[in-house]
Order: structure tokens, then C-alpha cells, then sequence
């Protein structure tokens, strides 16, 4: 087994792949979302907040989003494990920034995010040059920062 899927309790039948999102994919992210936010988000953020952003991310508004982003998912088997996006910035072609970072829960802290934020970096579409990331994420989460054109950010 890779000794770094070994470290973070990833098996072999659970090497991760990260793959463009597909149509079908609509109702495992949302349902995805929802399971983090409520679970992950809960306690930082309260249930009105937590209640519009399930909504935002409902199976058909992320089908509508996916046509203005390039959109991922991360794959453990054949289990959607985690979700995310990149998108110019207001119509910028000159910036981008991500969008609908999710990692189921029981994934999370296990470099899950940080594959996603490099998946898209490498987007063909990536025009990233600065990024703004919440305040509990890069203060509870050191151990998951990643570096990006030279400043750390924390992923959760």
C-alpha cells in the first residue's frame, strides 16, 4: 500500500481520483454538501446560514453552476468523496477563485482538500492569483495548509 494513504487510513480500493464533474453527479454533491454542512459547518455558522447554503447547493442549481465553472469531484471507489470548482472572478479573465470546496467528513484532514485546490490550480482554465480562504479554516487547520504562489492557506 502507498505509504502516504497508509498515514491518513485510505486503502488501496480507496486511492483517490480526482475527475471532472458529470451531470449524473448532481445529487450525490448536493447530498455531499449537505452532509458536510451540517455536520462540519454546524457549529461555526448558525442553521439559517447552514439552511441557504443547502439550498444553494441543491442537485439542480449546482447542474445550472457547473455551465459557469469548471467543476470536480473526488473519488474514493466509486464514492463521490468530495466536490469543487473554479470560476473567474466577477466575469474576470484575468482571476479565478474556487468555489463549493466540500469533503464529506469522514474524508476530511486527510489531504482530500488540498488534492481538489491542486486539481484546480491546474485547471486549464486557472487564471488564480490570490485567494481568500474563511478565518476558522487557516486557524484550526494547520496541519492541512498548503502553499500557493508563495502564501499558505489552511483547508478543512
Amino acid at each position: 500500500m502507498d505509504e502516504k494513504l497508509e498515514r491518513i487510513g485510505i486503502g488501496e480500493a480507496e486511492k483517490i481520483s480526482i475527475r471532472r464533474f458529470e451531470k449524473e453527479d448532481a445529487q450525490t454533491v448536493a447530498d455531499l454538501v449537505r452532509k458536510t454542512l451540517e455536520i462540519s459547518n454546524s457549529k461555526d455558522y448558525p442553521p439559517e446560514f447552514i439552511k441557504e447554503n443547502i439550498e444553494s447547493h441543491s442537485a439542480q442549481v449546482i447542474e445550472e453552476r457547473v455551465n459557469e465553472s469548471h467543476f470536480y469531484v473526488a473519488v474514493a471507489g466509486d464514492t463521490i468523496i468530495g466536490c469543487g470548482g473554479i470560476t473567474g472572478y466577477w466575469g474576470s479573465t484575468t482571476e479565478s477563485y474556487l468555489v463549493s470546496i466540500f469533503v464529506l467528513p469522514e474524508y476530511q484532514h486527510r489531504g482530500v482538500g488540498k488534492q481538489i485546490v491542486e486539481s484546480l490550480e491546474a485547471d486549464e482554465g486557472s487564471r488564480i492569483d490570490r485567494y481568500t480562504m474563511c478565518y476558522r479554516c487557516i486557524n484550526s487547520c494547520p496541519k492541512q495548509a498548503i502553499t500557493l504562489l508563495g502564501k499558505r492557506f489552511a483547508l478543512c
